[in-house]
């Protein structure tokens, strides 16, 4: 999650690769595109994005600047877009039968 966050996808995927190979049952490599795990690795880096925007929505709060708190929403907001990224891809689309997306507290960043 934190390599995909600083925009190092190809990264990302050379660790999940590499620790498919030293604990093959935890990632079957031939189900990176959907299987079961990988939908389990999606969950837990949903949750971990989530958590990081809980932290830098925090940090907002106790500002102490109008600067600093823009910059804590900002990377408040990037964490919830990408969790909303790894939720879809877990099949959880964060939005209600009509298709319209569920809100994330008070608004939808």
């Amino acid at each position: 999650m934190d390599l995909d966050s600083f925009g190092c996808e190809g990264l990302a995927e050379r660790f999940v690769d590499g620790y498919g190979r030293e604990f093959p049952e935890a990632i079957k490599l031939g189900e990176r595109s959907g299987g079961e795990e990988q939908r389990l690795l999606n969950y837990y880096k949903a949750y971990r994005a989530n958590i990081r925007a809980k932290i830098n929505s925090l940090r907002a709060r106790s500002a102490g600047s109008a600067e600093e708190e823009r910059v804590a929403l900002e990377a408040a907001a990037a964490y919830l877009r990408l969790m909303d990224g790894y939720w879809e891809l877990t099949g959880v689309s964060g939005r209600d039968e009509g298709g319209q997306r569920l809100s994330i507290g008070r608004r939808v960043v």
